[in-house]
């Protein structure tokens, strides 16, 4: 096959699919279109003999595909892409040819028309690389060209079939950061297909030889959901070129703080992705920062003997939320280490992280070192292999065991200790009662970081230590994987007794009254105004169907186990026993859910205020998120009007569809990572040691409650809000965000409840369109 010259095309019509390759051979110089013969439904029937003759005689080729080419495909309102059958490898006999052409043409069913096509075409050989790609991203309109591929398996239907595939994502106008030759020559294909056709956006099935040969297997208009306006395609290349001066803004290392350099990630540490979202709405944004990521995450560690990091977590880049990675690396170092140490420690784990992003969603575990464990050693290899030298090693190892020491064995700094300011909390929120909403709202917040996210964050961290050290057990063969688990399952949470209290509604034993008095306040997407709190909408989220109820099984480490770990701890000169080992553990973890149970209550509290504010000025619901704390505080001030509030409303609108076009990396080392988006495929948590398989039910936050029962849940990011799945009989949970030590993780350990915990932007989107999944813990899969 040659590439024929382009002629001069001033009109071009898609057809059907066999009718639009067919027109576009010859007129697009960067690629190669295969041989191909195609007919009618009716010409088949009349004489297939004929047909096949022509075929075996016409047609080279060891194997062929036989492709769908009906006259409902391929349009620019819909694609109807995989509804009818192709057959790919079809050997060149007569049997072989006439079954797959009659798969397809049965594919099309009873209302196959008679000019409804069949196209065969021989199979290209020796590929490396396969895919599909759009022109435009599908959902938006924004200038992404999106491109689904599979550089691995020699196959063309991979993408197509569902199967493993790797994704990139590249901006118009960015092409010069791409380093792969192939993906630029296609990038070009593409551009040279819009022109040829006068199609603003195209959808393209390609292929990719040993000699680096393009081939176009199918070319269609692309249905695009939101198309993008020329002015509003200006207006957004205009705001990723101011994007571009800010993100270089913020990775410039301040100073005062150690380390050369940083990178930017959506998960990292207080992971905003899975808390607020991708694109948060300016008022979730703003109660997040001031909740937790201005101070107050930093204020938690230094009390707990940490450097202080005074400065805030988060940054915002075109309305994402990013986790300033070397403030988050400093912040888990020990107070004692110097300056200089520190610098060569933090450059160590920034670089390690560049060079394997898959880890951004778990930088406590894989990254950072922000505890002693009995598998520390292992844990420093990184550092030995950036060159620090054994003394400066030796060094942090000492600082990082002595901080260890104190968390576990301080009695100013127990979990109950946290506990108890958590408890505060009720009580102060119940002080501004007779306060005007909008004060009382704002109040509630201020009172939220001192009696909940503080405390809830040294909960956390005690919690995250205590669950290092007994993994370490683990991966050491000091405790095994079973025994790890029966502790998780016996740690007695919040949730076992809302299961048990749901129950005792359902049965009428408990009066709805003080049900919601202790669990109203929950809400899924715990930052999100619109989201009705359970006390708002007891049919959406109660099934009136007693749950199944779950007991927690007691633990008991026993004698030999209990002397192990002693001489462990008393060789490396922690002065705790096993049993109080398990006894902190037990309390970090416990207190840790229930903490957060309580601060949700300050966030949603603030939240109802809020609405009763804002239906008193006539600010509906549906717009209290486009206003920010600031713009709400100004107001409460006597700072700015109602006129100037609903302006910024309309702005907030305005800019946060604006945000949601625009596609940026889970990693931001510089800006070319914003121009070719590489998605990595995650590696989701598996949590218990169970197998199960069953159909996927999707839930949102803004969605009404499901049909849960018997079925696999899949959510995006879930909170204590979703907690009311549990008093369901679910099969088994999938989530997009989260880490090992997250609230679902937890949850799930509890109920001895299969999970996939964090599957990554790939495998969530893979599942979603899954029918049916198996999550095999042991084996770590997710089959689909």
């Amino acid at each position: 096959m040659t590439i024929v010259p382009t002629a001069q095309r001033t009109i071009f019509e898609f057809g059907t699919k066999a009718e639009t390759l067919a027109r576009l051979r010859g007129n697009v110089r960067g690629a190669y279109f295969c041989d191909q013969i195609d007919f009618m439904c009716r010409e088949w029937g009349h004489d297939s003999d004929a047909i096949l003759d022509r075929v075996l005689k016409e047609l080279p080729g060891d194997e062929f595909a036989i492709r769908s080419s009906r006259l409902d495909e391929d349009g620019a309102d819909q694609s109807m892409a995989g509804a009818y059958t192709s057959v790919i490898h079809v050997p060149p006999n007569r049997d072989a040819l006439r079954n797959a052409v009659c798969n397809v043409v049965e594919s099309y069913g009873s209302g196959v028309l008679p000019d409804d096509q069949v196209l065969i075409q021989p199979m290209v050989a020796n590929v490396a690389v396969s895919g599909v790609a759009f022109s435009y991203d599908i959902a938006t309109g924004a200038p992404y060209v999106t491109i689904n591929y599979d550089d691995f398996s020699g196959r063309t239907d991979t993408v197509t079939a569902g199967g493993d595939s790797k994704l990139i994502i590249v901006r118009r106008g960015g092409e010069e950061s791409m380093r792969s030759a192939r993906f630029h020559a296609l990038i070009d294909v593409i551009y040279e297909l819009e022109a040829t056709t006068g199609s603003n956006a195209v959808d393209i099935e390609f292929c990719i030889d040993a000699a680096d040969r393009i081939f176009i297997l199918q070319a269609r208009p692309l249905a695009v959901e939101n198309s993008m306006s020329p002015d509003d395609l200006h207006s957004f290349h205009h705001q990723l070129e101011t994007l571009e001066h800010e993100v270089g803004g913020h990775l410039t290392v301040p100073p005062e703080l150690p380390g050369r350099r940083t990178v930017l990630g959506e998960m990292p540490d207080w992971n905003p992705a899975e808390m607020i979202g991708t694109t948060p709405t300016p008022l979730a944004a703003s109660m997040y920062r001031t909740l937790i990521t201005d101070r107050a995450w930093s204020l938690a560690r230094a009390k707990m003997g940490y450097r202080d990091v005074a400065a805030p977590l988060m940054v915002m880049i075109g309305g994402h939320p990013y986790v300033d990675v070397v403030r988050s690396l400093n912040s888990f170092l020990p107070e004692t280490v110097p300056d200089t140490l520190a610098a060569r420690i933090v450059d160590a784990q920034i670089d390690f992280l560049a060079d394997n992003q898959q880890y951004h969603d778990k930088i406590e575990f894989d990254v950072a070192i922000t505890a002693w464990d009995f598998a520390l050693d292992s844990r420093l290899g990184t550092l030995r292999d950036a060159g620090l030298e054994y003394g400066d090693i030796e060094n942090f190892e000492h600082a990082v065991k002595q901080q260890t020491r104190t968390l576990l064995t301080d009695k100013q700094m127990t979990p109950n200790v946290a506990l108890a300011q958590v408890q505060k909390l009720k009580a102060q929120i119940a002080a501004t009662k007779d306060r005007p909403a909008l004060d009382r709202g704002l109040a509630i917040l201020a009172e939220t970081v001192p009696c909940g996210t503080i405390p809830f964050a040294i909960l956390a961290r005690q919690a995250f230590v205590a669950i290092a050290l007994l993994r370490s057990l683990v991966s050491t063969g000091a405790m095994s994987d079973d025994t790890y688990a029966a502790f998780l399952r016996s740690v007695h949470t919040v949730t076992t007794d809302f299961v048990h209290h749901s129950a005792h509604l359902a049965a009428g034993n408990l009066p709805e009254q003080e049900f919601m008095a202790r669990y109203g306040h929950l809400r899924p997407g715990t930052y999100d105004i619109r989201v009705p709190r359970y006390d708002e909408a007891p049919d959406r989220y109660l099934s009136g169907e007693a749950p199944e109820q779950v007991e927690t099984p007691a633990f008991e480490s026993g004698p030999a186990l209990n002397q192990k770990i002693n001489q462990l701890l008393a060789g490396a000169g922690l002065s705790l026993d096993a049993e109080a080992l398990f006894a902190f553990a037990r309390a970090a973890i416990a207190g840790r859910e229930l903490a957060k149970f309580q601060f949700t209550r300050g966030i949603s509290d603030a939240l109802r205020e809020f609405c009763k504010w804002g239906e008193g000025i006539g600010i509906e619901r549906d717009e209290m998120p486009f206003l920010d704390l600031e713009a709400i505080s100004d107001f409460a001030g006597n700072r700015i009007s109602l006129e100037t509030l609903q302006d910024l409303i309309a702005a907030g609108r305005a800019r946060q569809q604006q945000n949601r076009r625009i596609r940026l990396p889970s990693i931001i080392s510089s800006w070319t990572d914003c121009n070719i988006i590489r998605v990595p495929l995650g590696k989701p948590n598996f949590i218990t040691s169970g197998t199960v398989a069953g159909p996927i039910v999707t839930l949102s936050i803004d969605e009404a409650r499901q049909d849960i029962d018997g079925k696999i849940v899949a959510i995006e990011s879930a909170d204590p809000g979703f907690d009311w799945i549990f008093s369901h009989a679910i099969l088994g949970l999938v989530t997009k965000f989260g880490g090992a030590n997250s609230h679902m993780a937890i949850r799930c350990a509890e109920f001895k409840l299969p999970a996939a915990i964090g599957c990554g932007e790939r495998n969530f989107a893979m599942i979603l369109d899954a029918g049916r999944v198996e999550i095999d813990c042991v084996g770590e899969t997710i089959r689909v």
